[in-house]
């Protein structure tokens, strides 16, 4: 019997064992890929099927495989899907994943879905410190004037959660409380972290930059802390005009009874700057013995070259409509200013100081269809109560009910301001009766309905 060689069995061991390695080791190799595509697959249909449980068990199963990755760009994109519980559980799901989706979620702060972009930052917010990464693109987010405004708010208290200590974040969301659409949630979210800020704030306030002195005064003002008073006071006679406007427009915020405030003040009133004394005017107009003294530079503020000075000066006129009727000429000249907001300003307050309905309608009319909420909502509402003089307005009101994003807000001001035109409004009858569909707005709708044709709502019923 021949029998082979020692040295030729131990390389054909030696060879099968490593045939067999290589083998293992594409099997271990392709094992998690198969795994991770087969609970991909998974998860797409779960999203086409709307099961939420099957959703979140595939996307647990992707994050077994490794480290989750692969299931990102697929979890941000479920953050436009029409179910809401499947937005909420992939944001969720998306933050629990941490670091590992914030290069994806940074991204998704430019996809061309705004839920996307919403929901995207809200994430990034829920990661916290994880998301540093993050800080330039949400603030750049922020400081994009054709974002939308919920993305914008969302980027506020995102980067507050994840370093409100960082001077560029700290900077960026004081900034958002200049606009009316941000101002509330970075207010919130400077509330919140006051205690990490306060120390920061009280640096820069002394600070040899006249912006960050301007933005330590705004924050200490929004935020109502008692201990910045007599920093107001003091900074109201700072060199830097930008500070002295801030300072002043605070000054609002507190009680003035003090005299020695109320002289500081009343001295801003002389102000090379406009905007210093239309917001001197807006904190002395709080006070009934010195309102006499501030009509005049708010009626000055209507002609200055900032947008803000001139917006400021219209709403503060409205809101004080006893007192504003030498105003009447220059709040009629703003009703062809080249900004949208001064002019729906100006024509809100001609209708409670004028009233010059004739010449305000038209311009309210145009405001309706604007892109911010804000300025919707402050025309939408000026119409309230004009009744059949404010007819000419009725398509956009209608427009409104049916196709405004802002809901329920608009739709239930358009509502009711096309029930206070009464019979005049016949031609938003089918636009009130679909919205009878929206629970939310059905009482609106059918209110409305009532006071402009009885009848229909007696059919529809």
């Amino acid at each position: 019997m021949k029998f082979f060689p020692l040295r030729f069995c131990l390389r054909t061991l030696m060879a099968f064992v490593a045939c067999f390695a290589v083998l293992a080791w594409f099997f271990l190799r392709a094992l998690p890929n198969w795994r991770e595509r087969r609970a991909l697959v998974a998860m797409s249909k779960a999203l086409e099927s709307r099961d939420r449980a099957a959703f979140r068990y595939s996307v647990e199963a992707v994050r077994k495989v490794r480290d989750g990755k692969a299931a990102v760009p697929v979890l941000i994109e479920a953050l436009k899907h029409d179910e809401w519980g499947l937005r909420g559980d992939s944001a969720e799901l998306l933050a629990k994943m941490g670091p590992v989706a914030v290069p994806e979620l940074i991204t998704a702060l430019t996809h061309e879905h705004v839920k996307v972009r919403e929901w995207a930052a809200e994430v990034l917010g829920e990661i916290g410190a994880g998301a540093k990464l993050a800080i330039p693109s949400l603030i750049e987010t922020l400081s994009d004037g054709r974002e939308h405004p919920r993305v914008q708010r969302a980027a506020v208290l995102a980067l507050a959660s994840i370093d409100a200590t960082d001077p560029s974040v700290l900077a960026a969301v004081i900034d958002a409380l200049y606009e009316e659409e941000t101002a509330g949630h970075a207010a919130r979210a400077l509330e919140s972290h006051l205690s990490a800020i306060k120390p920061i704030l009280a640096a820069w306030l002394i600070d040899q930059d006249g912006r960050r002195r301007a933005l330590a005064v705004l924050a200490f003002g929004t935020i109502r802390d008692e201990s910045a008073f007599p920093c107001l006071l003091e900074v109201i006679k700072d060199n830097d005009a930008r500070v002295r406007t801030t300072a002043t427009e605070l000054m609002a915020g507190f009680n003035l009874d003090d005299q020695e405030a109320v002289r500081s003040v009343t001295r801003l009133l002389d102000d090379p700057i406009n905007s210093v004394r239309v917001s001197a005017a807006a904190a002395l107009l709080r006070l009934n013995n010195q309102r006499g003294v501030a009509i005049p530079a708010l009626i000055e503020g209507l002609k200055d070259p900032s947008v803000r000075v001139r917006y400021t000066a219209a709403l503060v006129l409205k809101e004080n409509r006893a007192h504003a009727k030498p105003a009447v000429p220059a709040l009629t000249e703003a009703l062809t200013d080249p900004d949208i907001r001064v002019r729906t300003a100006a024509a809100a307050a001609l209708l409670v100081v004028g009233p010059r309905v004739d010449l305000a309608v038209p311009v309210l009319t145009e405001s309706i269809r604007s892109n911010r909420v804000s300025i919707r909502v402050m025309a939408v509402s000026a119409l309230i109560g004009l009744g059949p003089a404010a007819k000419a307005a009725v398509p956009a009101l209608t427009d409104a009910l049916l196709n405004d994003d802002a809901r329920p807000a608009i739709p239930r001001l358009a509502a009711q301001a096309l029930g206070d035109i009464g019979s005049e409004a016949k031609a938003a009858v089918p636009a009130l009766i679909e919205l009878l569909k929206e629970a939310g707005l059905r009482q609106d709708a059918s209110a409305a309905l009532r006071r402009i044709d009885p009848e229909a709502t007696t059919q529809e019923f």
